[in-house]
């Protein structure tokens, strides 16, 4: 009986796929030893780091947010121009604290939101991502699932989240566990996965 509870056990112990952040890469480091014939001598040493992954930072990533901010504020335009939200519920644009009144641009947020969710989740990346031929992927060097884009699209409400972006990850990479690389570095990633646990991906790379 238990050699049955066993066996039932295995079989949904199921492998761990490997992510991105799990790639090693060679490198040699040289080394001192003494042969056989007491001799010192240099040899070249294998050893095994993880693999840097080389996400687009820096200029590249704050001039995909003012493209982006460019075509946002146009559409935010074209909405306003067409009073869409003109007759809209007030009390989600204002707020009452005592003596003083506070509002701010709840149909701004909305064409935020939905700009990024809906081009990240179908095209990968936004328009300002064209530029740099960036994409976004999850963990897994995949198109990340909506649920990950819709947590990446909403952190961009976090106020100056921009200036994160000029690190490393923006925090809206590190909340939906993303990571923004290029075209070039994709497919490295991808092939990199398959040559250690045959990883497949049959997702579309749309490319300019």
């Amino acid at each position: 009986m238990p050699h049955i509870l066993f066996e039932f056990g295995a079989f949904f112990n199921y492998p761990k796929m490997k992510t991105i952040e799990d790639l090693k890469k060679t490198v040699y480091t040289t080394k001192e030893s003494v042969n056989a014939f007491g001799e010192r001598e240099r040899v070249k040493v294998p050893i095994q780091l993880k693999r840097k992954i080389n996400t687009v930072q820096g200029g590249a990533r704050f001039g995909h947010y003012l493209i982006d901010l460019a075509l946002i504020t146009a559409i935010s335009f074209g909405i306003g121009w067409s009073g869409i939200f003109e007759n809209g519920p007030t009390e989600f644009t204002q707020l009452q604290l005592g003596g003083s009144r506070y509002a701010w641009n709840f149909s701004g947020y909305i064409v935020v939101l939905l700009y990024y969710l809906i081009s990240e989740a179908i095209m990968g990346r936004t328009i300002g991502k064209f530029a740099t031929r960036s994409y976004v992927i999850d963990k897994y060097g995949k198109k990340p699932e909506f649920g990950a884009i819709f947590t990446r699209s909403l952190s961009r409400l976090i106020p100056f989240y921009a200036f994160s972006c000029l690190g490393e990850r923006g925090w809206h990479d590190k909340l939906s566990a993303t990571y923004v690389v290029t075209k070039t570095e994709w497919e490295a990633l991808k092939k990199e996965l398959a040559d250690e646990d045959g990883y497949t991906d049959d997702s579309e790379i749309l490319d300019a």
